[in-house]
């Protein structure tokens, strides 16, 4: 809601959510000689895949007030993703098609006034110093979204870039802010990931999954890709070790062959692949844990949606873990790569009233810090402050 005064000394004058602001004077015919808009937020991602970067900047860019941002961003189809009339979405290709690169090049070089990069970030940093061709004021927010790791696979020379050239930076935990000062010499401000509570909640039907693989005792999950950093061997010994429980992974990665012949000589152990995140809610609330034992992260979705589900969670005290998990309250952490405590801490959960109380108190807290509607209240304030 705009509210408008007229002064012939002062001009137009618009109050808005951010406060006053001008939009110019009138001129002799008795039109403006200057004119204001919205604040323009580019958000450089093509929305409608299952990639957890894609699914933040999709509810980004839909819970953003529309009275005072118009948002850019692509989309992987062409009819509308949002509902919502302050977002304009171009046509972007398939994440994976070649044709995207010079969609984003074009979106890039559309009026913006601040730009809000993340994951990827050989491509991001193309796109930041591609955007200020037209755009030479434009501010930028960057975001670090899993620990940073000079030896690791995830561009670290473009991170740092990215984080030399933002005007604010951001991490998804504490964790991995605290790799980020260590590696980049930069501190940023947290702000974690989100989820959405109406979607991953713990009334489903039980999924057909379930009697496809014939499961037929208590579910424990995990959800992630198969790579060394997350540990999905582990589950192998929780499924050794385990008669209580059927241990079910999703997801598909370079483990996953190695981890699936196993699974031929277990009774107790399932590995279909991977499955669209839609079908997801109803098998994280048919299941009765989850057992994430990553070691590098930064604030993983999974975990987040599994709490939404009232799941009590299992996992190693390492990266973002103990920021989410409180020991005892809403799961159990043990210390990395001690499988044989990790399959202690799964036998706590055969207490079904115990798992009930964990779940909750999880699903509580997710409520309490992790909706979307608080992170992106998070990113709004942000970008208030940059525009200003």
């Amino acid at each position: 809601m705009f509210i408008i005064w007229i002064s012939s000394l002062m001009g137009i004058v618009l109050w808005d959510c951010r406060g006053t602001f001008w939009t110019g004077m009138l001129n002799g015919a008795g039109k403006l000689s200057k004119a204001s808009a919205m604040n323009r937020i580019y958000l450089p991602y093509i929305l409608g895949s299952d990639s957890p970067i894609s699914y933040l900047y999709q509810n980004i860019a839909a819970k953003l007030d529309p009275a005072c941002f118009s948002v850019t961003v692509l989309r992987n189809q062409r009819n509308p993703l949002l509902d919502a009339p302050n977002v304009t979405e171009l046509y972007g290709f398939d994440r994976s098609a070649t044709l995207k690169y010079p969609a984003h090049a074009r979106a890039a070089l559309r009026g913006h006034d601040l730009i809000h990069t993340g994951g990827y970030p050989r491509l991001r940093y193309v796109l930041a110093r591609l955007t200020r061709l037209r755009n030479p004021g434009i501010k930028q927010v960057h975001s670090l979204r899993v620990d940073v790791d000079p030896d690791g696979p995830y561009q670290t020379a473009y991170k740092q870039k990215l984080v030399d050239i933002a005007d604010t930076v951001t991490a998804v935990s504490e964790h991995t802010a605290a790799t980020a000062r260590e590696h980049l010499g930069v501190s940023p401000e947290v702000v974690y990931n989100g989820v959405d509570t109406d979607l991953f909640r713990p009334e489903y039907e039980r999924p057909e999954l379930f009697d496809k693989l014939g499961i037929d005792r208590p579910v424990l999950l995990y959800v992630g890709s198969f790579q060394r950093r997350k540990r999905p061997r582990a589950l192998l010994e929780v499924a050794r070790h385990t008669d209580e429980f059927a241990v079910l992974m999703i997801g598909n990665g370079t483990l996953h062959e190695e981890i699936s012949t196993a699974a031929r000589d277990l009774d107790t152990l399932y590995t279909p692949g991977r499955l669209a995140k839609h079908r997801l809610p109803a098998v994280y609330a048919n299941s009765a844990g989850f057992v994430f034992p990553s070691v590098k992260e930064g604030c993983p979705n999974v975990v987040l949606e599994a709490m939404a589900a009232a799941l009590p969670v299992v996992g190693y005290r390492a990266t973002s873990m103990p920021e989410l998990i409180k020991d005892g309250a809403r799961g159990y952490l043990v210390e990395p790569d001690a499988t044989t405590a990790l399959c202690d801490a799964v036998d706590r959960l055969a207490d079904e009233q115990l798992r009930r109380e964990l779940g909750q108190r999880g699903r509580e807290y997710v409520e309490a810090n992790h909706t979307f509607e608080t992170i992106v209240g998070q990113y709004q304030s942000i970008y208030e402050t940059l525009l200003e």
